[in-house]
This record gives structure tokens, sequence and C-alpha cells, in this order.
């Protein structure tokens, strides 16, 4: 009996066609990757005194971008092959392509801004709804996904609709890698929430609630601009209007090396609207800086604005929208990269047990030491299945309730699982692991710096139990 005749969810399989991909990608990510050390080292940047600055390591292992993007074919993947509203959205990757390419890209420590460009994508991908960018489009209800010339034509009249010309451009150049992007963390860390929470929370209580209540990256307060008495909070960094400005600083940043394009939110504590902004990092008035950070693969950063002007402003219901895109595209490949990780982790050190001999023994053989690694498979292969079934639910039921719960878990369990691998990869390697060439420092510090900056499993687990808690429609304190 099929699973249409009992009612019961497709079932999911991997296909010839993800084997190779996955394939291709690990090629491509274990050469770019190599390569990128070979210069590193032959630079003068390596040994064990670290002495070159993080900007510096950064900027020469995320190099290959455009290599990655372009040559072989990723940014089709993540960005689709069309800027025709229906097809662009079409032919772009499903969300277990776009996990097998996280996986793979975390498997090799690639620092390229792999993250930031799927988070963008899912914005652009929001964007071919064809909401507009004015706050009176959270009142009318929608009727279709691409509305008709006339319809756009009356909504005209009365706001401007999205600058949808200007997404395709964006689109266009971050298919070929001509621009690095990066995402301000906020995107990620800040709490979803509707506009009537966002308007009573930062009316009533504006930023001391917001900094105290909610776990996450440190914050930056931004001071209200002189033409506009508008201030942000918490790396947010825009402020609503066509003749507003923004001012203060955006911190943390992903993928902040050489990028050229910046994307994060921000609040009107007027009207508690919450907007998105793309900005240029050349722009007049805006400093990007990379900062030193434990992982030297991948690069955070800030930006610093005085009066900064929005290359695209993103409001209203749609904005609403493409956050929570963002988030969601976020988080899955956040999960499947710390998947990666783990597994390849767990392959080297399983590799490394079985041709060590200590005592006239491999060590692997040592019952403490194979206990170590049948624990590690057992939490590995958990974060899989958790993180593929929630690609799965993505792909077949994105807006089911249950999706949101599969993501929340996934997530919680590949943080987790990311961090005890490279943990164990580090003592069970014994002295070597910590030593300057050695990979499983690097895996380390890349582990703790994605839980630094998302807050951890400990934060999916809250979020986890909000969910379920919403679920089952609360319940007595």
């Amino acid at each position: 009996m099929s699973s249409i005749e009992t009612g019961a969810p497709a079932l999911f399989e991997f296909t010839a066609e993800h084997g190779e991909l996955r394939a291709m990608l690990r090629r491509l990510f274990d050469r770019v990757v190599a390569e990128a050390d070979e210069r590193y080292c032959g630079s003068g940047s390596g040994g064990p005194t670290g002495s070159a600055p993080g900007s510096r390591a950064a900027s020469i292992r995320s190099s290959g971008w455009r290599r990655v993007v372009h040559d072989a074919g990723i940014g089709e993947l993540l960005f689709g092959t069309d800027q025709s509203l229906g097809p662009a959205r079409e032919s772009s990757g499903t969300a277990i392509d776009i996990a097998i390419l996280a996986e793979e890209s975390g498997a090799a420590l690639y620092g390229g801004p792999l993250l930031s460009a799927a988070m963008i994508a899912a914005l652009l991908e929001a964007g071919h709804e064809g909401c507009p960018a004015a706050p009176e489009r959270s009142a009318r209800t929608r009727t279709s996904a691409y509305p008709s010339p006339d319809s756009v034509a009356r909504e005209r009249a009365v706001t401007p609709p999205v600058p949808v010309a200007r997404l395709y451009e964006l689109a266009s150049r971050l298919r070929d890698g001509t621009v690095r992007p990066s995402v301000a963390a906020g995107v990620l860390t800040e709490p979803a929430v509707t506009d009537g929470q966002a308007a009573s929370k930062l009316k009533s209580g504006a930023d001391a609630a917001w900094r105290g209540e909610y776990p996450g990256p440190a914050r930056a307060v931004l001071t209200p601009t002189p033409t506009a008495q508008l201030a942000m909070h918490a790396g947010d960094a825009l402020i609503y209007g066509a003749d507003q400005r923004l001012s203060g600083r955006v911190e943390p940043i992903w993928d902040a090396c050489e990028a050229a394009v910046l994307v994060c939110p921000a609040h009107d504590p007027a009207s508690g609207e919450r907007v998105v902004a793309v900005l240029s990092t050349g722009a007049p008035g805006i400093t990007a800086s990379v900062l030193d950070g434990l992982d030297l693969s991948r690069a955070v950063g800030r930006a610093d604005c005085a009066a900064v002007a929005a290359e695209l402003l993103l409001t209203g219901e749609f904005a609403q929208h493409a956050l929570t895109a963002m988030r969601t595209r976020g988080e899955l490949v956040l999960a499947a990269e710390s998947l990666g990780l783990a597994q390849r982790a767990l392959d080297r050190t399983v590799g490394y047990a079985r041709g060590r001999v200590q005592f006239g023994r491999t060590i692997g053989s040592f019952q403490a030491v194979k206990h170590r690694l049948a624990d590690l498979v057992s939490q590995v292969e958990l974060t899989r299945s958790a993180v593929y079934g929630a690609a799965w639910a993505l792909t077949t039921a994105p807006e089911e309730p249950a999706t949101a719960i599969d993501l929340a878990v996934a997530a919680a369990l590949a943080a987790e699982t990311s961090v005890t691998a490279a943990e164990a990869a580090v003592q069970l390697h014994g002295g070597i692991a910590i030593t300057w060439e050695h990979w499983a420092h690097r895996a380390l510090r890349r582990a703790h710096t994605v839980a630094a900056l998302t807050g951890g499993a400990g934060r999916y687990r809250r979020q986890l139990a909000e969910l379920l808690d919403s679920r089952e429609g609360g319940h007595d304190r």
C-alpha cells in the first residue's frame, strides 16, 4: 500500500543525482580549501605564534568564492538561472540540495560566504512573490503569489512597490560571484515577532527588554539620527523611510571579509515596524571592518554607519516574510554545515585511531577509545536523520508548524554534535591536534564560533520548547 493510499507522509531517500552532487561538491571544496591552505602557509601567515591578523587569514582561507559560485554552478543552485519571476524560483535548488551543499562546505571548513549567500537567496525568493515594500501591504490580503499587472498598477497609485528590478540585479551579481555578500548575525538571533508584539515591546520597554530577555551575541545600541530621531538596537542598522539615514554600528556580521553587500534587520520604534536593509559596504558613511576571532577560516566583522542610505529597503509584510525565510534558511545551512564538520571529524579520528600505535597496539583497539567513537557514531547519525528530515519537511511542507519543530530539533542536535565531535577529535589525536598546522583545532574553532554567534544548542532547545508549547496551546505555570 502506497503512502498516498495510507495518508502517510512521503518517505525521503537520496537519489543518484544527490550522490553525484555530493561527490562533486566534496571534490570542489576539498580542492579549494587545500589550495587556500597552501597560499596561507606560503604567505608566511602560518606558524605557532599566529602572527597573521584575523582579517588576512580569513581573506586567504575564504578565497575561491567566484570559482565556487560561477564555475561550479553553485550560484545557479542558490539563485536560479532565470531572472523572470516564476522560473527563477523554480530553477533554484531544493532544501535538500542546499543541505548537501552546506554539509560538504562544513566538512571542508570552507571559509567563503556560503551562509550569507544562502540566506540572501531566501530573501530573493521571498521577493519573487512580489509584495510591495510599504506598510500598507500588511493590511491587504494577497490572493496569488504573482500579482496581475492591473493589481500592481492600482497598488502603485497608493504606495511604491518592491523594487523588483533591484532584486534581480542583486541576484545576478550574487549568482556569478562578482560580489561577496554578508548578513548581520541579528537575522538569526533576533526573536521572530509579529507587528503587534514588536510595537508593544519597542514602545513600552524598548531596548532593555530585548537585551535582557533574549540571549545571543554581543549587541550594540544605535543612536538616533539627527533628522529622523529613530533609534535602532541589537545589531540592527537601518532606519525606515526614504529620507532617513542609518547611523550606528552593526555587529557581529557573518562573512565580513571583502563583503560588498550587507543585509541587516532594523526596527522603527515609533511604529514597531521591522524592516530589512540591503547596504553597500562602499557607500558613503559606512566603515566595514573584519574582527580577529576564534575561527580563522570564516571572518566576522562589524560596520559603523554615519547617515548611510540603504540601496534597498524592504518593509511591511514583505519584510516579515523575508526575515522568516532568511532565518529558516540560515538555521538549515548552519545545521547541515555543523553535521558536515562532525562527520568529517569522526571519519578522520577513526582513521587516525586505526593507524596510531601505542604500547604495541593501535589505539582504536582500546576499549575507552572504541566506546567514545561508538557514541560519536550514534550522535552523528541521529543528527544526520534530523537535519535531512528537516530539509525534507522544508521541501514538502514548508508552512507546516511541524516543520519548524523539525528544524529546531535539527539545529539543536547539530550545534551540540559539532562541538562534541570536534572536542573528541582534539582529545583522541593527542598533542598533535593542538599544533598550528593540524585540522582538528580549526574544526574546534569553527564549532565554538558558530555556537557563540547563534546561542548554541541551548537557544535552539528554548526555541523548540516555545514551538511545542505553542502547538499544544500553552500550559499553566
